[in-house]
């Protein structure tokens, strides 16, 4: 879309009655929630996610920043638990202002407020809480710092960082590499590159496991598959036996190989290693 083109969009939306403002300012997001009990002094650096852009004309002041919120001690004042917040870095504070605060290690969003004595107060906005919540006296406190004020209430669930929809999709796109169709040839292959590991027949059931996780071979098939091992490696002095494959899915080995539990195994110690050694190198063999 061209400049023309994007002055055409805001002119027809103001002659609707809309307000439009182009997002054309980044502003750092940090994934971090303000209420108390962020993990180190250095949060902004750690928790950092990603740049969002707003209109230049919602940043009353430079620098800002955006953070999430956590709790419902300011639900009174239209901050409920999970809403992104922008915040204006700036020292000037009024009575009522929404404010970030560090205290200590920990950090709070509240209103604040001086009273007649000019000490300062961070009060909550939730009257059904009002005895959990109470008002802090900034003076009784240690290490004290207001990063800035609450311009902008965001709700979070518009907007995620890309960086987590990132690793969802990737996340996605291996399951699907993996259970994407193996060819024929490559499953026998696999057969009989395996074979010169297997050392007791049972030792099969891994391969048979593995290739079920991945769809090569129907679960329960274990006629199918033992027929495909004797077709690929007729002369295997441990060949599968049908009943003896059976015999092994019983407790964790029920599940898919990635949920093998040493401790609910029908095997422990040097051999469950084995079965799952040869389960990762079956794997190796149909994936790679």
């Amino acid at each position: 879309m061209d400049e023309k083109e994007l002055k055409e969009i805001f002119e027809f939306l103001q002659g609707a009655g809309a307000n439009p403002l182009l997002c054309d300012t980044d502003v750092p997001y940090f994934e971090a929630a303000v209420r108390a009990g962020l993990p180190t002094e250095n949060w902004a650096e750690e928790s950092f996610a990603e740049m969002m852009s707003l209109p230049r004309k919602m940043l009353v002041s430079n620098p800002a920043m955006i953070l999430d919120v956590a709790g419902d001690s300011m639900v009174d004042a239209g901050i409920n638990d999970g809403d992104r917040v922008l915040v204006m870095m700036t020292q000037k504070y009024r009575d009522g202002d929404v404010v970030v605060v560090r205290i200590g290690d920990t950090y709070t969003v509240k209103c604040f407020y001086e009273d007649d004595e000019g000490k300062h107060w961070l009060v909550a906005q939730n009257k059904e809480k009002e005895e959990e919540y109470r008002p802090i006296l900034l003076e009784e406190q240690e290490n004290v710092q207001i990063y800035g004020m609450v311009a902008f209430v965001m709700r979070c669930d518009l907007r995620v960082p890309t960086r987590n929809i990132r690793k969802r999709v990737n996340k996605e796109k291996e399951a699907r590499r993996k259970n994407e169709a193996v060819p024929e040839w490559k499953v026998r292959k696999a057969i009989r590159d395996i074979a010169e590991e297997i050392e007791v027949s049972r030792l099969w059931f891994s391969v048979y496991k593995m290739m079920v996780d991945l769809s090569v071979v129907d679960d329960g098939d274990f006629e199918g598959f033992c027929q495909m091992v004797r077709e690929e490696v007729p002369n295997h002095g441990h060949l599968p036996v049908v009943k003896d494959l059976q015999r092994m899915e019983v407790d964790s080995f029920t599940r898919s190989v990635v949920l093998w539990d040493e401790k609910n195994a029908p095997v422990q110690g040097k051999r469950f290693k084995k079965y799952k050694e040869i389960a990762r190198k079956t794997e190796d063999l149909l994936t790679k």
